[in-house]
């Protein structure tokens, strides 16, 4: 799993992760899959992203606020695990 998010990463963004700045989050088991939530440290900068035009459409920083409200607008996915997400950021921020 580890292994697949890190290739994913890097194909999608071209972020590097490590074992050292990233972090399984949370695993849900769909009907007939699993969805791993990865939270991963990174100084990227934006400008410098490699994104890949079949996976991605768009890449920003974004507050936890910002993107409830770009959820509330549809220019965001609503993951039904995003309110526990912003919670665990939060503790892990504080």
């Amino acid at each position: 799993m580890y292994t697949a998010c890190m290739r994913e990463l890097n194909e999608e963004l071209g972020i590097l992760a490590n074992e050292e700045n990233a972090e399984l989050a949370a695993l849900f088991k769909r009907e007939s899959s699993y969805n791993a939530v990865w939270i991963v440290k990174s100084n990227a900068i934006i400008s410098e992203l490699t994104l890949q035009e079949e996976e991605v459409s768009d890449a920003r920083w974004a507050t936890i606020d910002e993107i409830k409200d770009m959820v509330i607008s549809g220019e965001f996915h609503s993951y039904q695990y995003l309110n526990w997400l912003f919670e665990h950021i939060e503790q892990i921020l504080n």
